[in-house]
């Protein structure tokens, strides 16, 4: 893959890449979060009937804790500790706090579904062509990226300087940088993307495969700026 190429083009140390990844991953989140705060869900209940959502430790503690059970027996009663091959902690699907009336545990859900449909493993949006929040961001992601593609080399290096507050940010802008060398616009604007089999181990009928799309921290930055702000990309 050339985004592995590019990456392998740094001369970094295994320490030294994943300190910048987790950094690259925080920022991530962070316009993620800033996506998600003017783009809203539909509540289609897609992604609850068919994923099963990875839960973290805290998700476990404050999940247990509401339904007055110790985290060993909410995963006993409520979740998978196998799920596509892995091995880990993970709701049953269909979602068991799931119903007609929606999800019943909304102010405390996992944060994997606070972030949805953007992925909480990888630089990714899923299913671009299932889920109609998805398919709208996915629409801004390839607006971002054609308007990446056609800026100047100085406002593209003045875009990043904007984004560039600490060391760190600079570290990421050399990785970003790298990986848009090597991964061309055109294979981002069709969003490298590719199919995911998602597969229900309660009901085989209902798997499905859905689109993935692969981005960038830089455009998902840019595409927070767009949506926030439409007025000044027009």
């Amino acid at each position: 893959m050339q985004m592995e190429v590019a990456i392998k083009q740094l001369h970094l140390s295994d320490v030294e890449l994943g300190i910048i990844i987790e950094h690259n991953f925080e920022k991530y989140l962070e316009n993620v979060d800033s996506i998600l705060q003017y783009l809203k869900c539909a509540r289609c209940g897609r992604c609850c009937r068919i994923c099963a959502a990875m839960l973290s430790v805290e998700d476990l503690s404050r999940l247990s804790a509401k339904f007055g059970v110790n985290m060993g027996v909410f995963v006993k009663r409520y979740c998978l500790t196998k799920w596509g091959g892995r091995v880990g902690v993970w709701l049953k699907s269909p979602c068991p706090f799931y119903s007609k009336d929606g999800c019943e545990i909304y102010e405390c859900r996992p944060e994997v579904c606070t972030k949805y449909p953007f992925s909480m493993s990888g630089f990714w949006l899923n299913a671009t062509d299932k889920c109609p929040l998805a398919t709208e961001i996915s629409e801004w992601l390839v607006k971002a990226t054609k308007k990446l593609s056609k800026m100047s080399k100085q406002e593209r290096e003045c875009f990043v300087e904007s984004l560039i507050k600490t060391d760190m940010d600079r570290a990421i802008a050399k990785l970003e940088d790298q990986i848009l060398k090597n991964v061309t616009y055109t294979e981002m604007r069709k969003g490298i993307s590719h199919n995911f089999r998602v597969c229900n181990p309660v009901d085989k009928d209902s798997s499905t495969s859905e689109k993935c799309l692969v981005t960038t921290v830089w455009v998902i930055a840019l595409a927070a700026d767009m949506i926030s702000n439409p007025e000044a990309f027009v």
